[in-house]
């Protein structure tokens, strides 16, 4: 029995390193230490406010998303997320450059995003044709 044990455990040891081997699909990570300037988003039923977000390349922002209406909301923009870096902890909650918000809670992260311009929306069916979209302006 003690055999076994042991095959289990180096079994999941292997496994483990095989899968941290991997490339992962999130937002690349940077230490959470620093001051970073506060930016709000506020989802509102089939509006994103502000539409148009600016930011300065490399500086540490702190993304502030709010749901604000009784419906579930994501902002997805998964070219900005690939572009930013951001800690390991907020980094776990974008699923393929998508953050899921539920209705009336808010999801906090720190970036320090890349120079570029990038869509955002919704993509919930129907709620970016209803108006959830913007972009997001990182100035060099």
């Amino acid at each position: 029995m003690p055999r076994l044990n042991s095959r289990l455990a180096l079994s999941a040891i292997a496994g483990a390193a095989i899968w941290a081997s991997f490339p992962s699909a999130a937002v690349p990570t940077i230490s959470v230490m620093g001051s970073a300037r506060p930016v709000g988003l506020r989802l509102t039923d089939f509006d994103i406010a502000p539409e148009i977000v600016h930011l300065r390349a490399g500086q540490r922002v702190l993304l502030r998303i709010t749901n604000d209406s009784p419906l579930p909301h994501n902002l997805t923009a998964p070219e900005f997320f690939a572009a930013s870096l951001a800690p390991v902890a907020e980094a776990s909650s974008v699923r393929q450059g998508r953050i899921a918000i539920s209705p009336r809670k808010s999801v906090t992260l720190v970036l320090a995003p890349r120079a570029g311009r990038y869509a955002m929306k919704c993509s919930h069916p129907l709620h970016r044709m209803l108006g959830m979209s913007g972009t997001i302006v990182v100035e060099p």
